[in-house]
């Protein structure tokens, strides 16, 4: 069963729209109870990290963390919904997040190169460019990498542990990861939004559903 987080946080419609194209049977919840390990949680959203952070853990949805890898549901984050997946966030004043991954969310134009000019906010269509530990473990998203997504965002994730970066911008942006996720501890985050990106994105969207369901069965 595929479970979307409805915490307030903005794009959870577009989400819903995207898995009814695809046919995908999905429960909306709003707080956290027990769900199967065998499940995908996908947590969508466009907003603040603090408020996002105060909605999520009133759910309950902190509980996760708490869980070895193999009694919880493979998480799925999308723009803000990855960003959750870290340990802090600044936006708004420090505010814890999930913890599901170590590291923290600031903003973009504090961390980048001196040397590189950027908009406070990031808006617009962009492909990935996979790690080294992206290829090896999330290696289906090469079917993908020669695609273009929508992305908006002014902060930027900062995983305390590089090999939790699946993918980066390419060239000057390189330094700002656009896929996290470990395969070990059932989670996978998207800065970008794929069910704002057309056909590509629908097309990610099935695969990654497709993939991690077979996966997850395998890890449980």
């Amino acid at each position: 069963m595929i479970y979307v987080v409805d915490y307030g946080a903005g794009n959870i419609l577009s989400v819903i729209r995207a898995l009814k194209y695809l046919k995908k049977d999905y429960c909306i919840i709003s707080e956290y109870s027990n769900i199967n390990h065998d499940s995908l949680l996908i947590i969508p959203g466009v907003g603040n990290f603090s408020s996002a952070s105060e909605r999520i853990r009133k759910g309950g949805f902190d509980k996760i963390k708490d869980l070895p890898p193999k009694e919880r549901p493979f998480v799925i984050g999308i723009c803000l919904g990855m960003q959750m997946l870290f340990s802090t966030g600044l936006e708004g004043g420090e505010s814890p997040g999930l913890d599901l991954l170590k590291g923290s969310v600031e903003k973009i134009n504090v961390n980048k190169p001196k040397q590189i000019y950027l908009q406070r906010t990031i808006v617009g269509w962009e492909e990935f460019l996979l790690t080294s530990i992206g290829k090896e473990k999330f290696n289906f998203l090469e079917k993908v990498d020669k695609s273009s997504f929508y992305h908006v965002h002014s902060y930027m994730c900062m995983p305390s542990n590089k090999k939790d970066i699946i993918a980066t911008y390419p060239e000057e942006k390189k330094f700002i990861p656009t896929i996290v996720g470990s395969l070990e501890k059932k989670v996978i985050g998207f800065q970008f939004h794929p069910e704002k990106s057309g056909k590509s994105g629908l097309f990610l969207i099935e695969l990654v559903i497709n993939v991690i369901s077979n996966i997850n069965s395998k890890i449980g």
